[in-house]
């Protein structure tokens, strides 16, 4: 009789998203906050950590206000609550993500990569890459106003 094949390897990471924090949490979370929703969680199932993470595309004159404004909004409930995908006594910090419409790179997103896994000396070329995408729809989006704009067409905003 041929043996059975093993079963395969659990991948070490996870990512689960569109999730409360009221349903990502078995503890901790004040009612008010039950349904904040992080863009997504990294579960790492080597060490048990689990983070918290938000991408933000905002202008870039606004980048430095929204990383704030994100870290406002998550820290606290995120500090009192525990992950429900491992018995990690506590969230690890949020990671933000923040890239400008027009390219700017927070200072604080290579850091915040770096902690999701992503190795230092790939940084760059992902950046650039990001970087090339947000230009390439910036513009597309910012023609379209213009040419609605000289059209006398609504614009949205």
């Amino acid at each position: 009789a041929a043996n059975p094949a093993p079963a395969p390897a659990r991948p070490r990471y996870s990512i689960h998203r569109e999730e409360s924090l009221g349903h990502a949490s078995r503890e901790g979370v004040l009612e008010s906050d039950r349904n904040l929703r992080p863009d997504a969680y990294l579960v790492d199932h080597a060490t048990g950590e689990v983070t918290p993470i938000e991408f933000t595309i905002p202008d870039d004159a606004r980048i430095a206000a929204s990383v704030r404004d994100k870290h406002q909004k998550y820290d606290q409930p995120l500090s009192r609550a525990a992950p429900r995908y491992t018995n990690a006594p506590a969230f690890r910090p949020l990671a933000v993500v923040a890239l400008g419409t027009w390219g700017t790179v927070h200072p604080s997103t290579a850091g915040a990569l770096v902690r999701l896994g992503v190795p230092p000396d790939a940084l760059p070329a992902l950046l650039r890459k990001a970087v090339q995408i947000l230009a390439r729809h910036a513009m597309i989006i910012a023609r379209s106003r213009f040419a609605a704009a000289h059209r006398g067409l609504p614009i949205a905003t």
